[in-house]
């Protein structure tokens, strides 16, 4: 741990992600995790830090359960850049509390929690690498692929269905319809596949395109988006340089590849810009989802198991620690571990 949280003071900016879940003796936990960019390798890396015991479940205790941590592990509130945290109710209060000491920074719902909600609604009537950038422009083309399917691929599709149905003798008819329709919808059409085309198909790609469409809005973050500008592959597609935008963007491609990502745009940009490498850094760091604060949940399940529930807060941070990040565990020397294990506590024998 001590060697990750050095790497997150290092690159300074970092950002914070947090989600619940409850463990095999009912008791709830805060698991919170650091997102940050690796300066040297222009990486981004988001990395558990510590299972909080949530037993009050207000936002105002939440909230100060994570700065204390923050301020326990030596991280400053002052360059807290941004905060994800699942879909809960209490989840919106906790980043109001915690964005007080630190105003600047910006909240950004979970999108995977997002794109599910979109699906189960629409069904009822993405790597950590990933930054908003990438992550937006993957929902376009998701919106854009869902707009084509509306208007070309339903004749494919029903006539998939029909030869699913054949070999079932289930007739392909339209059920009846009524004057007065109340739980489902009831347009009327000539045939089987006029109707399921107008009831079925239609309302459903609507619905799913309307949900990808306000869920995603730009319009609730628009001065972050802004910054999407000082990334090469997003220039040539801003409309105020409409001028320019032909010869930048043959400049670009002169160059080969431009970068498509914050990280990547800001391990490009020299050291005569500063100010631009650190705002590429800021949006870089921007969470985008939870996903790694929910994988966590799966460490805890396997380390506090049935038999193992009258752990303590410190011994299960600790094998939490070494098991999420086993990666740095098993590369530390003994020697290492029985030093920093002397320093902990004062003692009349030297260990050395």
């Amino acid at each position: 741990m001590k060697n990750v949280l050095g790497k997150v003071k290092e690159a300074k900016y970092y950002a914070v992600l947090g989600d619940e879940t409850t463990d095999a003796s009912g008791t709830e936990h805060l698991s919170v995790c650091i997102r940050y960019l690796e300066i040297q390798k222009s990486t981004i890396h988001e990395k558990f830090i510590c299972l909080l015991s949530a037993t009050n479940l207000t936002d105002a205790a939440l909230s100060d359960q994570i700065v204390q941590e923050l301020n326990r592990v030596g991280l400053q509130v002052e360059n807290l850049t941004g905060q994800g945290y699942g879909g809960g109710a209490n989840m919106s209060g906790i980043q109001s509390r915690v964005k007080q000491p630190q105003p600047l920074e910006t909240y950004m719902h979970c999108a995977a929690h997002k794109l599910n909600q979109a699906i189960v609604k629409a069904l009822a009537c993405l790597a950590v690498a990933l930054d908003l950038n990438l992550c937006y422009e993957m929902v376009d083309s998701v919106i854009r692929t869902l707009e084509r399917y509306r208007e070309t691929e339903y004749e494919e599709i029903f006539q998939e269905a029909c030869r699913i149905v054949e070999p079932l003798d289930i007739p392909v008819q339209a059920p009846r319809t009524a004057k007065c329709s109340t739980y489902r919808s009831n347009i009327e059409a000539p045939d089987a596949k006029e109707f399921y085309r107008l009831n079925v198909f239609l309302p459903f790609i609507d619905f799913v395109l309307g949900q990808l469409r306000s869920r995603f809005s730009k319009a609730e973050h628009s001065s972050i988006f802004d910054l999407f500008t000082l990334i090469p592959s997003a220039i040539v597609k801003t409309q105020n340089l409409t001028s320019r935008n032909n010869s930048l963007e043959e400049a670009l491609e002169r160059q080969g590849t431009s970068p498509q990502t914050a990280a990547g745009a800001h391990q490009e940009t020299n050291r005569f810009f500063p100010n631009i490498k650190i705002l590429l850094q800021i949006l870089a760091t921007l969470p985008v989802s939870t996903c790694s604060v929910e994988r966590s949940f799966s460490s805890l399940k396997l380390i506090k198991s049935y038999l193992r529930t009258t752990m303590t807060k410190d011994r299960l941070n600790g094998l939490a620690a070494m098991y999420i990040h086993r990666d740095i565990s098993g590369s530390l020397q003994p020697v290492d571990v029985i030093e920093e294990f002397a320093k902990s506590y004062p003692r009349r024998l030297p260990m050395r």
